[in-house]
């Protein structure tokens, strides 16, 4: 059985950069020119991640000190997996309460604070009771949120929200201490917009989310592409282990008959490679059911070196290491 606490999606970093910029950059913050300070050099670190199979998205911060932003490039390298919330510190935690409170009193706000959510369910509240969120009764909050929330918070919430207080501390508690691609997340944000804030349309999407992952859709999808993709490592591999085989054979043939017939080098290496072909296809059918029209490809990769500095000696210890005269 899933966990419900834990992420459902990986988020991947795709690019990363970070700009330095100066007060009279044309990229400079507008909001960091306040009158009676002086405005500073800050350095924004530029990030663009793939969270799930959901489309690239794109984030920015900034940093007073470049160390500082150097130590976050570090943190945020293309190809890295990294934590999706749920690690706040207690300045955070309180910034997040300000946000959560001031959508009780402007709940006609555009929302900023999260992603997004379709109908009611039991779905979200067996998943928040599975999760330890809710008791089994799937009404009263569990000692676990009430002891995070702790007695002042409680009493704050009550007063705002009457009945619907404990919905909010659910999500605030999911906001703060989980990943935000977790069920349990995305069940408590599905409950929060759609009884509390009446924003039926972000907790249409919260909806199709928690559909989604907790009947398997998307993790069966991820399994298939990164199977597909060790697949095509796989052949890959496979690819370049024939074509070296074939090099090495197609030069040790040419060697045999060189030794037979030293004159045979006289002629370019390309209709050398076409004398003994025929001999490479007999002798190892298998290995030669492909390449036999890339024959002069070969050739050139090992006269580069690309097929390795020991083969390219042997080439120019037959044909010299300039290309040979054409003599028909």
């Amino acid at each position: 059985m899933t966990d419900p606490r834990a992420p459902m999606r990986k988020k991947i970093i795709e690019s990363a950069e970070i700009l330095h910029l100066r007060p009279d950059d044309v990229g400079y913050p507008r909001y960091l020119r306040v009158e009676d300070k002086e405005p500073c050099e800050v350095w924004m670190l530029n990030v663009t991640y793939r969270v799930g199979l959901r489309p690239i998205q794109f984030a920015s911060t900034l940093f007073y000190r470049e160390q500082d932003a150097k130590q976050a490039l570090e943190e945020n390298k293309p190809g890295l997996e990294v934590s999706i919330g749920g690690n706040y510190s207690e300045e955070e935690v309180e910034i997040i309460r300000e946000i959560l409170d001031s959508k009780f009193k402007y709940a006609d706000i555009e929302y900023d604070l999260t992603g997004a959510g379709d109908g009611e369910s039991p779905l979200a509240v067996e998943i928040l009771s599975r999760s330890g969120i809710y008791k089994k009764d799937y009404s009263t909050l569990t000692p676990d949120v009430l002891n995070y929330l702790g007695d002042e918070r409680v009493r704050q919430l009550k007063n705002k929200l009457g009945s619907n207080w404990s919905i909010v501390a659910a999500f605030e508690y999911c906001y703060v201490k989980l990943p935000s691609t977790s069920l349990a997340y995305i069940a408590a944000a599905y409950q929060y917009f759609h009884h509390v804030l009446h924003n039926h349309f972000a907790a249409g999407y919260f909806w199709r989310d928690l559909e989604v992952l907790a009947l398997g859709v998307e993790g069966e999808a991820t399994k298939a592409i990164e199977m597909r993709q060790k697949a095509g490592g796989a052949g890959g591999k496979t690819s370049r282990n024939s074509r070296e085989k074939r090099r090495s054979d197609l030069l040790d043939k040419i060697e045999a008959l060189a030794a037979q017939n030293p004159a045979i080098v006289q002629f370019s290496e390309e209709a050398v490679a076409k004398v003994v072909l025929a001999d490479c296809v007999r002798d190892n059918p298998n290995l030669w059911k492909q390449g036999k029209g890339q024959v002069n490809n070969y050739l050139g990769e090992i006269r580069r070196g690309e097929a390795g500095d020991d083969m390219k000696a042997r080439f120019q210890t037959l044909f010299g290491s300039k290309p040979p005269k054409r003599l028909g």
